[in-house]
């Protein structure tokens, strides 16, 4: 899954963020004993997934307790990667929420929320 601001306007935004989430998922059958390692920087928003038809595999994310905004310069865009390991056949919804402010610490601010269904069957 990919969660991007796009910022048209010709002044600066920013969004409310952390420093990181990530997980990693460590085995004694690998050469470097890592199957799975990732991190999102200053995340946009994070992602919550909902199975409807089959499953999700429970990964665990782990966020950083501070808080803090990230500029969107104008004309620019920002992009964070998510993955989720499902089985298949699959369908769900997956659903953001990113608050976007004119300024760091202020009360002009709006709350994006939004879903998307994914469908993915047994020939995919």
């Amino acid at each position: 899954m990919i969660i991007k601001i796009y910022n048209d306007n010709s002044i600066p935004v920013y969004y409310e963020t952390n420093a990181y989430c990530g997980t990693s998922y460590w085995s004694n059958n690998t050469s470097n004993n890592t199957i799975f390692d990732w991190r999102v920087y200053h995340p946009i928003a994070i992602p919550k997934i909902s199975a409807h038809t089959g499953s999700v595999f429970p990964v665990s994310i782990v966020c950083t307790l501070d808080f803090g905004y990230e500029k969107v310069l104008p004309n620019s865009v920002v992009t964070n990667e998510y993955y989720f390991v499902v089985t298949k056949p699959f369908k769900g919804e997956i659903r953001v929420s990113a608050t976007i402010c004119l300024k760091p610490f202020c009360n002009a601010c709006r709350v994006f929320d939004r879903g998307i269904i994914v469908t993915i069957s047994d020939n995919t």
